[in-house]
């Protein structure tokens, strides 16, 4: 063997301008843009809620002249919110500080992977409250269709869609808002009937905004989050936090209206100071006796639904 060999001349160290960080983009998370964000002061409350059946029913009468005019009341209830604490932390030791080579940057991946862990949390129990009808801590909505079939030789999307839309509109509101998995979103972009509709005015693959017109919502989210749901040491187990065959259709204003319903709200509590626009509080303190500083994040919410009858679930849509 010719000498020197390639081992010889080059001890492999790592790069310093590439590492393999599994950090997802935030705008892969849309929990917290769903429903209205009403901003509390206090960590639970109550809030309003008229009777939906009292201020729908109709009762004006003809008056005769002389007589009193026909009268009536509504009925006002109260509802509670509770925004949990929820909490996580990553500990950067001295000397990993001072020992780590570059490109890593330990405070900032310490950041950034106690960031990740809140933002996957709240995404989590979006896709549990809100879109698994088989989860505990699902909450149900006014229709819960786990009969669609929208594999290819299925039933039409556009038409069960339309129904859903329907039915909401019979109680209040054509709902305007659309949540779906990653599996029924790409199902959608190759359905021939939304295909059709747009390859002559609209050439090239169907984006969300483009389904969004052809199905007449204002908004629409896709579930891109993705989570490991393995034990640490466990083989990984990656999933979509929200149910990749499922689809929730729902009426939702942009922001908080004291006039109008809407079929969930988002409770966020200012009361940790310092929160950012995500309602998310980092901090970052000394552990001195364990020669270490603590990256800690903090979040306090409460996802409510406020209006059941104004949101459709398809649940295990049937895909393939």
């Amino acid at each position: 063997m010719p000498n020197p060999t390639r081992e010889n001349v080059h001890v492999n160290r790592p790069l310093t301008n590439v590492a393999m960080n599994y950090i997802q983009e935030q705008d892969r998370y849309i929990a917290d843009e769903i429903f209205p964000y009403v901003g509390v002061q206090n960590k639970s409350d109550d809030y309003f809620k008229f009777d939906k059946g009292d201020l729908l029913r109709v009762e004006a009468k003809k008056r005769a002249d002389g007589t009193e005019s026909a009268g009536s009341g509504y009925r006002l209830a109260t509802d509670a919110f509770n925004a949990d604490v929820y909490a996580f932390h990553k500990d950067v030791g001295d000397q990993v500080r001072a020992n780590s080579d570059n490109p890593l940057e330990p405070d900032r991946n310490a950041t950034q992977f106690v960031l990740q862990n809140l933002l996957m949390k709240r995404e989590i129990l979006f896709g549990n409250q809100f879109m698994n009808s088989t989860h505990a801590d699902y909450v149900g909505w006014g229709v819960e269709n786990t009969s669609a079939d929208w594999s290819p030789d299925g039933d039409n999307p556009i038409d069960d869609i339309q129904i859903a839309m329907d039915t909401i509109k019979s109680v209040w509101e054509r709902p305007n808002v659309a949540v779906m998995g990653q599996e029924v979103y790409s199902t959608l972009r190759n359905n021939a009937d939304i295909i059709e509709r747009y390859k002559y005015t609209q050439p090239g693959v169907l984006t969300e905004d483009l389904i969004a017109q052809v199905l007449d919502l204002d908004n629409m989210y896709i579930g891109d989050a993705i989570y490991n749901s393995a034990e640490e040491g466990a083989a990984d187990s990656i999933s979509y936090c929200i149910p990749e065959d499922a689809m929730l259709l729902a009426y939702a204003p942009r922001a908080p209206q004291v006039d109008l319903p809407s079929a969930g709200y988002t409770f966020g509590w200012e009361g940790l100071e310092g929160a950012d626009g995500l309602n998310v509080r980092m901090k970052q303190f000394r552990m001195e006796e364990r020669a270490s500083d603590r990256i800690e994040g903090e979040m306090a919410f409460d996802m409510k639904q406020t209006g059941s009858a104004l949101g459709y679930l398809f649940d295990n849509i049937t895909l393939a």
